[in-house]
């Protein structure tokens, strides 16, 4: 129970006046009287200082929810500690890490299964990597050989075309077919399908990696509106409200991400 100052200055000068606060010893002091100068000393010590701020509690900071919130925002784990929650600091600040290690394993996992897969049709597809896209090197995936792709490249411009000859179709086999520095030929089938291990494994790092950053908002979001309501006044903090959505790639995409977060005060 919190008393101010004035209160304990009234209780002692009542005290002083029926005698209780005479000099005694502690021997010849009643039960009673031992208890009240008990009493005083606790009132005095947890009675707060004049020089205080008028109706602070004792030992409060000047502690906001909204500091509080921007800090985790910032830092996952700072509001916790600034609100005086080191338990839970320690939480999201380990979390947080977890999370851009795992970041920094799937993008070094990525680059690396990336040269290998490269360096991997370029000895057994015999292809030169400059001036090769993502597309491409899915479609080595598909096909044993550049001849076999543009064989499927003339079936879909016949479905397209029909069977008859049009500019719009020889156009369409031209744009589409592997020619010059884009013919491949895999040594065996196996070889193929031994590079779509290698890529496959190398996009699934790369998809990881970018699921890592969405882990890392989540968790500035979720440590700044826990950081606020660890002040213990929640109670004007409305709408606090995160959604997360995320749309399956196509086969040669990468994911495209959603995020929305709203908040206010």
């Amino acid at each position: 129970m919190r008393i101010n100052s004035s209160v304990v200055r009234g209780i002692a000068m009542i005290a002083v006046l029926s005698g209780l606060l005479a000099p005694a010893a502690d021997a010849a002091a009643s039960p009673i009287e031992l208890a009240m100068r008990a009493e005083l000393e606790e009132l005095r010590l947890e009675a707060p200082d004049d020089a205080g701020a008028a109706g602070a509690e004792p030992g409060a900071r000047n502690v906001t929810r909204s500091k509080a919130f921007l800090r985790s925002l910032l830092v996952p784990g700072w509001g916790q500690h600034y609100a005086g929650n080191k338990t839970r600091s320690k939480i999201f600040l380990g979390v947080e890490a977890a999370i851009w290690t795992s970041f920094i394993v799937f993008k070094a996992r990525e680059t690396l299964r990336t040269d290998e897969f490269e360096e991997f049709a370029g000895a057994y597809a015999d292809v030169d990597p400059a001036g090769k896209d993502e597309e491409y090197y899915r479609i080595l995936t598909i096909f044993n050989s550049s001849d076999e792709y543009n064989t499927a490249v003339r079936a879909d411009a016949r479905a397209i075309y029909g069977t008859q000859a049009s500019e719009a179709k020889s156009r369409y086999i031209a744009d589409n077919s592997y020619s010059g520095d884009r013919e491949y030929r895999w040594q065996s089938n196996d070889r193929r399908l031994d590079y779509r291990i290698i890529r496959n494994d190398a996009r699934d790092s790369g998809q990881r990696a970018d699921f890592s950053l969405v882990a890392a908002v989540l968790n500035h979001a979720i440590s700044a509106v826990e950081a606020a309501k660890s002040t213990g006044r929640m109670g004007t903090i409305q709408d606090a409200v995160g959604h997360l959505e995320v749309i399956p790639p196509a086969a040669h995409e990468a994911p495209r991400l959603r995020f929305a977060w709203r908040t206010s005060f």
